[in-house]
């Protein structure tokens, strides 16, 4: 761009220069046309002194020819007069002598005058058309002044364009630089960026295991199956007496461990949890040992749980973990110990009415 401004103002003083010579070829022409002009004028002049001159000439012709005749006749005059006539004579043939030379001069100096005349009205026509050229060509020279002098004010502008070309590309320059700038942070920012997504796929990686071919979280799926099983707590309600079948339910099963972790282990109940009353706790986990069996009315035996999919086996791990918390108490009456956990019958729950969780349901949390 600086080599290209400098060639466009380079170009610029040309064309300033070419103008001025322009302008100068101009006034030379105009000089030149006036010059023209004035010989015109001289020529014309010229033929016409020239005609005068031939004018003159005719006269000295008439006066040659009148000197001739004299002298004729002074010669005639003389041949009468006889013997003294011949001096007079003799003067006479001299005069006419003298009169036809200056007839004959006159007649030369005519013929001179009159090539003279045609050659000046020639020279007149020539430098005529001279000066018509010279108008011509002052003509010609003006429109190229003019135009040189748009070809000037042109190549001024090219050269002003130019220079802001040259500074908006230094601006451009400057703008992109800082952009590449601004690129190279954004590039190190990303890379800052990933190195972090790429910790966080690590650390998010920990609480994940390969099960099954998909991936599954293995605390929000006991989260899960806890919450969808029956619990069995302590009470604030009494429940109806009734007297309950007692059906044998099925052997629970143990619920499946994800190869990744081990299970968990399962909180010790606390003391004062299984020491609650017998009255406090629901009559369907013990249908065969408490003491309203012959009082309570004719009412549907209760259905064993049936599994669901999906909802079978942590049902079942719930349960047995329900069932084994009787079991593990000291605390409790000999009477209520006769059945095993096992072969406790359990009843599906109420739909309408619902348990309070007891304090050592840690599933519950």
């Amino acid at each position: 761009m600086e080599e290209l401004a400098g060639t466009v103002r380079q170009n610029a003083d040309n064309a300033r220069q070419a103008n001025q010579l322009a302008a100068s070829s101009m006034e030379v022409a105009q000089r030149g046309g006036s010059a023209v002009s004035e010989v015109v004028g001289t020529m014309q002049e010229i033929s016409a002194s020239s005609k005068k001159i031939s004018e003159i000439v005719s006269v000295i012709d008439g006066i040659a020819f009148q000197t001739n005749i004299l002298a004729l006749n002074a010669a005639v005059e003389a041949a009468r007069a006889g013997e003294q006539g011949k001096g007079f004579a003799v003067v006479a043939g001299e005069v006419r002598s003298l009169a036809q030379r200056s007839a004959q001069a006159a007649k030369e100096i005519k013929g001179l005058i009159e090539d003279s005349v045609s050659k000046v009205g020639a020279g007149s026509q020539q430098v005529e058309r001279a000066g018509a050229t010279m108008q011509e060509i002052v003509q010609s020279v003006k429109r190229v002044t003019d135009i040189m002098g748009e070809i000037s004010a042109a190549s001024q502008e090219q050269s002003t364009g130019i220079e802001q070309v040259n500074r908006a590309v230094t601006q451009m320059d400057e703008v992109t630089q800082q952009n590449a700038a601004l690129v190279e942070e954004a590039a190190a920012a990303a890379g800052s960026l990933q190195e972090q997504a790429v910790k966080l796929a690590e650390a998010v990686a920990v609480f994940r295991v390969q099960g099954g071919g998909e991936v599954i979280d293995v605390r929000s799926r006991q989260i899960g199956a806890s919450r969808q099983a029956p619990r069995v707590g302590v009470s604030n309600e009494r429940p109806p007496e009734h007297k309950p079948a007692a059906v044998a339910a099925p052997a629970p099963a143990e619920p499946e461990q994800p190869p990744a972790q081990p299970p968990r282990k399962r909180p010790v109940a606390l003391p004062s949890a299984t020491a609650a009353p017998a009255a406090a706790r629901p009559a369907a986990v013990r249908p065969a040992t408490t003491g309203h069996s012959a009082s309570a009315g004719a009412k549907p035996a209760a259905q064993p749980l049936t599994p669901r999919a999906g909802r079978s086996k942590p049902a079942a791990g719930a349960a047995a973990s329900h069932a084994a918390t009787p079991a593990a108490s000291t605390e409790r009456p000999a009477a209520r110990r006769e059945a095993p956990p096992a072969a406790e019958p359990m009843l599906r729950p109420s739909a309408t009415r619902r348990h309070q969780p007891a304090e050592d349901d840690w599933e519950s949390f």
